[in-house]
């Protein structure tokens, strides 16, 4: 029991010199990510590679900066890292100088050791750096940076080691790591929320993790950001005071223990009344589709089968509980501070996210490699975001001292009272009504008005208000029975407490197995309606050879004559959210804006955000305007990632939790989940998607599209096609969980007709295929979770159809660049080329025949900067570790895009009957203009913003890819592509 009536005061110091710290690695983090994108002698490297020892030490990596022709930016760069990355020594030599209990004299020479060594370090990769601005590389320096990184390294362990035989050194660590641990685990709701926030807004890594600060970034490009940052603001703001208050709650009964109030079963049985009675009456006045009763049973099945135990437990041996376990004083104060530091971290961590993301833009603004972008809001925003990361612990500090007297217990004002741990004052009525009104009131809003609210909110805005109010609410019914006896069946378990939050996940686990057979997240309509026949490929083969003459050219031959030949491109678009569907979209605009470029595609075969960027080709054909990302200007912002983000904490997590789906306020129709959500804001914002994309009409410069899914339960790939997919039947038998349920061994085999591992969904349903927008066509390829979730994927239950169900996700699973439908249809479609070709060669001066080669190039759209040297490791392999390394190795290098590029290339590289001089002539041409008959048109690798892989882009990140659009346009593969196109190939 405590013996002292003094409150424990926040460690400012502490959380100023730990916010300092995790400032500068952030900012060390964000420019060595720059560094690395500067590339030169056909490789990048990263500014790590010079600070490591020598094994790992890599000199060249200077010379790779020097000839990259971005010397001078790199050289800035390098000079901050490296003047941050010292006063991260200083801090970290100074933290320990103060928190060892003994300064011994190894320590102290191993101390002045290490600084010494790394000021030594700091000018020579100074002096090195400033000769980056002429273009030029000492062999000198590089030579005495690696013998000085190696010395450094060795100072460490030496300063590690002496640190570590210091007295009571290992002792002290292990108490404090062990109070940390009992701390933490009392205060764990708040520490759970914590580290998963930190983690998406600070760790500097790529893709997902790009994605909440891109959306800051967007923060500072317009006025209109400043209203989604003032919300954003004020909902972190919320949520931390939500975690101060949990904190000091939570800490009440180790500071202040009291006797404990009797057990009630009133919660028990109340909530799962009030469950049954709300079910019956949504199922009453909105109709079934609103209700899953099996979730509702699980439901209210946990909470009666605790009662029923506990009644059993009492009759049978009937055990009282007296005061709750009383701690010492130390543990009670560390959970005290525990609480009030994790409610200050909250808030650092907003103000360090906002470092990350802004760190970057400004190096890149200040060195000229974003024109057109006004460097001022960003150079504020990162002065604001440091000074506010410094102040807050103080802020917060006096704030405390202010409200929440931290001498001895207040006797005064009851908020006071109540925040305070030792005083142990009940909650007023009008207090309670607040803390439980306004998390459901937050949570309401957003899942009534799905459509409207989040978008307002903004993307983070929405997160933290969703997050915080689900936590308020739990707080409120932990601390609630936190001051209650636990009921007879936990008490026989031996636990002082109910272990509410645990029951609520073995709940939540319970609901979320029930999900996976209900129609929670069903894409379909009872009242789907009959659609268009798919085209076959002799039909767009036909309707192809038709539209596409404006590609014919004339070239040149060895015997001095000439041949008519027609490129066919055949486009993968590969997955990576909303950067990809740019990517693919504005590739397809910039060739397919005139002329042959309109119609050389016969097909392109689309993942996840590449499906997307096919779409919206589709729909507007050739490019509208000079930017080449005018397609995806709307549908970038941010609209539709918040819509998704409300929808899965409130909506979507309300239903698979309760059962019980929200309706919309002026649309009650039918449950739309996130996803219906989030393709329904892409249809409003780009009213052409949302035409029916169950269509054989193919228009648009991309041909007939394939959008590739990946079906959960079976593993096999899942396409919706506007065209057939045939292969030729070679014998082999299709996967049996690839075909429909059912058939028989030699039905499997009859089904070669398909494409072997994948599932043609518009065959396979026919007339009872779900009418689908093209937003959510789109969608379907890609569903990554848990932003979207898998789609349920079935036509109407009914006397026609069967109701047969497929689970599908991101099509990005089973194959990320789209090339692997392109290589199975290749057979048939290969084949119909050269039978092409040789009736040409054939009927060479018929006129009545087709008199134009065909030379198929693959084209394969990837959104990820281009990987410009890679190296296989083909050292031997010990014997002993080889069947792991063929196991984890083998399978990898066989599934790679490369692989499938190389797949591709043979596949579609027959196209000549053998011996034809006048055919390989044609093709050498046509191929030899390109480099190959598989091209790849991706970013080239330089330094700049790396756009997120996710669903909203800053204008930052798309002024990146407008820039990486017009340099391939201008000198890339796409110039060369376009070119070709153009006749411009002599």
């Amino acid at each position: 029991m405590v013996t002292t009536r003094t409150a424990p005061p926040l460690p400012v110091v502490a959380l100023v010199v730990s916010a300092t710290l995790l400032g500068l690695v952030i900012t060390m983090g964000e420019l060595n990510r720059l560094i690395e994108t500067a590339h030169g002698l056909g490789r990048t490297a990263d500014f790590s590679s010079v600070l490591v020892p020598t094994p790992w030490h890599d000199q060249r990596a200077w010379l790779v900066w020097s000839e990259s022709g971005y010397g001078r930016a790199v050289q800035w760069w390098i000079l901050a890292h490296t003047m941050a990355g010292l006063t991260v020594a200083g801090i970290v030599v100074g933290a320990l100088w103060n928190l060892l209990p003994v300064i011994s004299r190894p320590v102290r020479r191993a101390a002045l050791t290490f600084v010494a060594v790394k000021v030594l370090e700091t000018l020579i990769v100074g002096v090195h750096a400033l000769l980056l601005g002429g273009g030029s590389a000492s062999p000198v320096l590089m030579g005495s940076g690696e013998l000085i990184a190696t010395a450094k390294w060795l100072s460490i362990v030496a300063l590690s080691t002496a640190v570590v035989l210091t007295p009571g050194v290992v002792r002290l660590t292990q108490q404090w790591v062990l109070r940390a641990a009992r701390a933490l685990w009392v205060q764990r709701l708040s520490a759970v929320l914590v580290l998963l926030l930190g983690g998406l807004g600070l760790v500097p890594a790529r893709d997902i993790l790009d994605q909440l600060p891109d959306v800051q970034r967007q923060w500072f490009e317009s006025w209109a950001g400043l209203g989604h940052a003032s919300a954003a603001t004020i909902g972190t703001i919320f949520v931390a005071f939500v975690l101060f208050t949990h904190g000091r709650f939570r800490s009440e009964l180790a500071v202040q223990p009291y006797s404990t109030r009797a057990s009630t079963y009133r919660p028990w049985l109340v909530f799962p009344a009030a469950l049954l009675v709300l079910a019956a009456v949504v199922q009453i006045t909105l109709g079934s589709d609103f209700v899953e009763w099996a979730t509702v049973a699980i439901v209210v099945t946990v909470p009666l089968v605790v009662v029923a135990l506990s009644v059993a437990v009492r009759r049978s041996s009937p055990r009282s509980v007296g005061q709750k376990a009383a701690v010492s004083q130390r543990d009670a104060y560390d959970i005290w501070i525990a609480g009030d530091v994790l409610a200050v971290a909250l808030l650092l961590i907003a103000w360090l996210g906002l470092i990350r993301s802004l760190t970057a833009p400004v190096a890149l603004l200040l060195s000229g490699l974003i024109p057109g972008t006004g460097a001022l809001p960003f150079i504020v925003g990162l002065c604001i975001a440091w000074a506010l990361a410094l102040c807050t612990p103080l802020i917060c500090a006096a704030l405390i001292r202010r409200a929440v007297v931290t001498g001895e217990p207040p006797t005064g004002v009851a908020v006071t009272r109540l925040l305070d741990p030792r005083c142990h004052s009940p909650a007023p009525g009008w207090l309670l009504a607040f803390i439980v009104g306004v998390p459901i009131a937050l949570l309401a809003l957003a899942a009534l008005l799905p459509l409207d609210v989040p978008p307002l909110l903004g993307v983070i805005g929405t997160t933290i208000v969703t997050l915080g109010s689900w936590v308020l609410l739990i707080s409120f019914l932990t601390v609630h029975f936190q001051r209650h006896a636990p009921l007879p069946v936990f008490t026989a378990l031996r636990l002082r407490e109910t272990p509410f939050l645990t029951i609520v996940v073995i709940a939540l686990v319970m609901t979320a197995y029930s999900t996976t057979t209900s129609d929670l997240h069903r894409v379909s309509s009872d009242a789907a309606r009959a659609v268009d026949e798919p085209l076959t490929l002799s039909q767009l083969w036909d309707q192809w050879l038709e539209t596409s003459s404006d590609c014919d050219r004339i070239v040149p031959i060895p015997d001095g004559g000439t041949v008519s030949v027609r490129p066919m491109l055949l486009v993968a678009a590969s997955g990576g959210g909303i950067r990809a569907a740019e990517w693919s979209a504005g590739v397809i605009s910039a060739f397919g804006d005139h002329g042959c470029g309109s119609s050389a595609v016969l097909l392109s075969s689309g993942v996840s955000g590449g499906s997307v960027g096919l779409a919206l080709t589709h729909t507007h054909g050739g490019a509208s305007s000079d930017d080449p990302l005018a397609l995806t200007s709307t549908i970038s912002r941010s609209d539709a990632l918040a819509v998704a983000l409300g929808g899965l904490a409130s909506r979507d997590f309300v239903a698979g939790a309760t059962g019980i789906r929200v309706p919309l306020i002026g649309d009650n129709s039918t449950w739309r989940d996130r996803a219906a959500l989030m393709s329904e804001t892409w249809s409003t914002q780009e009213p052409a998607l949302s035409g029916t994309s169950n269509t054989g009409h193919v228009m648009g410069p991309g041909g007939a599209l394939i959008f590739n899914a990946t079906d959960a339960r079976t593993g096999c790939r899942a396409v919706l096609s506007q065209v057939e997919l045939p292969a030729p039947n070679i014998g082999g038998m299709v996967p049996a969980s690839c075909g429909p349920a059912g058939l028989t061994d030699s039905e499997h085999g009859a089904l070669a007709q398909s494409a072997p591992s994948m599932i043609d969904l518009a065959t396979r349903l026919g007339t009872c295929m779900p009418d689908q927008s093209w937003a959510s066509a789109a969608l379907v390829s890609a569903r990554f979770p848990w932003i979207t979730p898998t789609a349920q994927f079935r036509g109407p239950h009914n006397d026609t159809c069967s109701g047969e169900t497929f689970q599908l996700g991101d099509g990005g699973y089973s194959d990320p660049s789209g090339i692997a439908t392109l290589v199975e249809i290749a057979p048939p479609l290969a084949s119909r080329v050269l039978q092409h070709n040789i009736a040409v060669l054939a009927n060479a001066a018929d006129n009545e025949v087709p008199n134009t080669l065909i030379i198929p190039i693959v084209v394969h759209l990837d959104d990820s900067p281009v990987a410009e040297f890679t190296t296989l490791d083909s050292r031997p392999t010990s014997e002993v570790l080889a069947p792991l390394v063929l196991l984890q190795g083998a399978g990898t290098v066989q599934n790679t895009t490369t692989t499938w590029m190389n797949r591709a290339a043979y596949s579609y590289g027959v196209t000549c009957p053998t011996g034809i001089a006048q055919c390989d002539a044609a093709v050498e041409h046509v191929v030899g203009f390109l480099g190959a008959n598989m091209v790849t048109i991706a970013p080239d690798t330089r330094p700049t913003l790396r756009s997120p892989l996710g669903w909203t882009l800053s204008e930052l990140s798309r002024s990146s890819t407008r820039a990486a659009l017009h340099e391939n346009a201008d000198s890339g593969t796409l110039g060369s592509l376009k070119a070709l196109l153009d006749g411009e190939d002599d």
